[in-house]
């Protein structure tokens, strides 16, 4: 204890909770003693408090108190006198690949939804279900302390497929478990990256397929119109939250398979003017921007199939002269470039 600091434990009063289903532990019940909220906290008592196992959790402070049950072990590492046993040297081994980084805390959408899916994996129905962007800062956020995020990234790189998927994709999965999607689509789920759907649409955080959501609110969707500088104007902006963005427009696949050259002229109109918008947007110095297509088809609408025509690629950005001789030629540039910025 600090006796020179005015607000000290010994000041503060503490209230247990009322015992509840145990998130952790089935068919056990669970109390939390906290700290008064009403008190005014410091660093300085949270590093007190800690000694004797208590925890922040946004403003508050606890510790779990559960008569006849002591499974909770809080542990404090000091770093400078540790070292790693066999097992931990195995592990940092098989994880050489991870990259950290120290940020300021701010919210990040990559962050919220791998928070969401925490919450619906391990505390279903705990009472913080289907939290808000407000609510997940709160949490993880305090008035009276210092807080950094520390993230933890394979290869250090952030990836996001910015495509939304219908409501189907989500309730009934099982429909598309054994049925081959795009091919992004399963990069994506390869990667167990997550996946958008209409509440990030609605929100700006995703595109459909059909960026101006034409086909969605003529089938009866609430979802919003975007103009093409709409639809680039959230390209920029999600693009600043991540290494490599994946976008995937595939009407003008439709149009060549259909053999109608009106929807193709429209189709490569509309993903013009998508290009013009986004390319006024970004800054190409630290930005490249890649439009490619996996195979021929709508060039040559004499055939329905796809064709054996060199692939449409356009690039944009400080590296825009590197040479490609096959498609094969896509991944390493991509690597390079997200090293590179």
């Amino acid at each position: 204890m600090d006796k020179n600091d005015p607000h000290t434990e010994e000041e503060l009063r503490f209230f247990a909770t009322a015992p509840k289903s145990c998130s952790y532990l089935k068919g056990r019940n669970a109390i939390s003693v906290f700290a008064d909220p009403e008190a005014r906290l410091s660093p300085v008592i949270y590093n007190q408090l800690a000694r004797y196992g208590f925890r922040r959790s946004g403003n508050d402070l606890y510790v779990p108190a559960c008569p006849g049950c002591s499974e909770c072990i809080p542990v404090r590492i000091l770093a400078k006198q540790f070292r790693r046993s066999r097992n931990q040297q195995k592990i940092w081994n098989r994880n050489r690949d991870l990259a950290c980084n120290v940020l300021p805390p701010e919210y990040r959408d990559s962050h919220f939804e791998l928070y969401t899916r925490y919450l619906k994996s391990r505390h279903p129905g705990g009472g913080m279900d289907d939290p808000t962007p407000d609510d997940y800062m709160r949490f993880l956020g305090s008035d009276w302390c210092d807080t950094l995020f520390i993230e933890f990234n394979s290869m250090g790189y952030r990836c996001k497929f910015l495509n939304a998927f219908r409501p189907i994709f989500f309730t009934t999965p099982e429909l598309f478990i054994n049925i081959s999607l795009s091919a992004t689509t399963e990069m994506n789920r390869a990667a167990q990256l997550p996946f958008l759907n209409f509440v990030d649409l609605k929100k700006r955080h995703a595109l459909y397929h059909d960026y101006s959501n034409k086909s969605l609110i003529d089938k009866g969707f609430d979802v919003p119109y975007y103009t093409p500088a709409d639809a680039a104007a959230i390209m920029a902006e999600m693009s600043q939250d991540c290494d490599l963005l994946l976008y995937e427009y595939f009407l003008t696949d439709y149009a060549g398979h259909a053999q109608d050259m009106t929807q193709a002229i429209a189709e490569i109109h509309k993903v013009e003017k998508l290009i013009y918008a986004l390319l006024a947007l970004v800054n190409l110095k630290n930005t490249t921007v890649m439009v490619i297509s996996d195979h021929g088809n709508v060039e040559d609408l004499r055939t329905k199939s796809h064709t054996l025509n060199p692939a449409f690629m356009a690039l944009w950005g400080s590296n825009r002269n590197s040479g490609f001789s096959s498609i094969l030629d896509v991944y390493p540039f991509l690597i390079d470039q997200v090293k590179r910025y």
